[in-house]
């Protein structure tokens, strides 16, 4: 970690994560930019709006209904995202 802003009366931090995704190398910056942001400022209102939902989850799907855990429903709803997706070739 390393002071962002040091002798403006305000201490601010940077922290920044490696993992691995998919076999590549991944570095996430959290800093002042990012918690000012108004994308995380939004996601944490949508957060606000879900966190007290615990599993199991009830998922209706084409008039079928199936009780999921967290990670299957993650993939679950991945899988319906990717349906009808396409990638443009350049």
């Amino acid at each position: 970690m390393k002071s962002d802003e040091p002798g403006r009366g305000v201490q601010a931090f940077e922290a920044a994560v490696k993992f691995g995704v998919h076999g590549m190398s991944v570095t996430c910056r959290i800093n002042r930019d990012l918690i000012e942001s108004s994308e995380f400022k939004a996601l944490i209102k949508i957060y606000e709006e879900l966190k007290d939902f615990a599993p199991p989850f009830e998922v209706l799907s084409d008039g079928e209904t199936s009780d999921r855990e967290r990670d299957p429903l993650v993939d679950f709803l991945h899988d319906k995202g990717k349906k009808g997706l396409r990638h443009p070739r350049v």
